[in-house]
């Protein structure tokens, strides 16, 4: 079930990076395409945020791979921005992933949709506040 989630989270934000987009246009798909597949994808998706794989586990370190593949997309998304240099990208990603990742804690439906969630958190990347 883990494996499948993340292989959904992966496929869409893949599909959604488009060449030739600058990095925050990039950045901007990428966040909107992981939080339609968290909040929109059902339970397989949910499986991954709720259940993160554990070391032990018998498909833990394949598991894990694949996270840190998924990861790796951000990785190279962040790494392209242009961030003052002495920010640790390495933050911002997990500033990203988590606050993305919490969004089913107090997304309703109904409210903001996943493109006015993502689009609101770039903003604050990019400019320290919100349209």
């Amino acid at each position: 079930v883990h494996e499948e989630g993340i292989r959904r989270i992966s496929s869409s934000v893949k599909k959604s990076l488009t060449r030739g987009q600058d990095p925050w246009q990039r950045l901007e798909a990428a966040m909107i395409a992981h939080l339609e597949a968290l909040l929109g994808s059902g339970n397989y998706v949910w499986a991954v945020i709720k259940n993160p794989p554990q070391r032990s586990a018998l498909a833990g370190p394949r598991l894990i791979k694949l996270r840190d593949d998924y990861e790796r997309i951000f990785v190279d998304l962040i790494s392209a921005l242009p961030l003052f240099s002495s920010l640790a990208k390495r933050y911002v990603r997990l500033i990203i992933l988590g606050a993305m990742n919490s969004t089913p804690t107090w997304y309703r439906a109904g409210g903001d949709e996943p493109e006015e969630i993502a689009k609101a958190f770039v903003q604050v990347l990019r400019y320290g506040e919100t349209p």
